[in-house]
């Protein structure tokens, strides 16, 4: 599984930018979804420049990159 998520520049919003985090290849969908809030916000926490606009879990290599 991986976690993929929109994030948009707070001082332009207008450039966003797809980010792919990886989670665990074992985790059941089920796993990322309820982990996955929490993996969001510490990506966010050391990016302080972006806003994550959204996110969501995809199968590791195969959630291309609508987010």
């Amino acid at each position: 599984m991986e976690i993929l998520l929109l994030a948009c520049l707070i001082a332009s919003p207008g450039t966003c930018r797809t980010e792919r985090i990886g989670f665990d290849d074992a985790a059941p969908p089920l796993a990322c979804t309820l982990r996955g809030q929490s993996v969001v916000a510490t990506w966010s926490e050391s990016h302080p420049k972006w806003r994550v606009e959204r996110w969501r879990c995809a199968p590791a290599g195969m959630g291309g990159t609508d987010v």
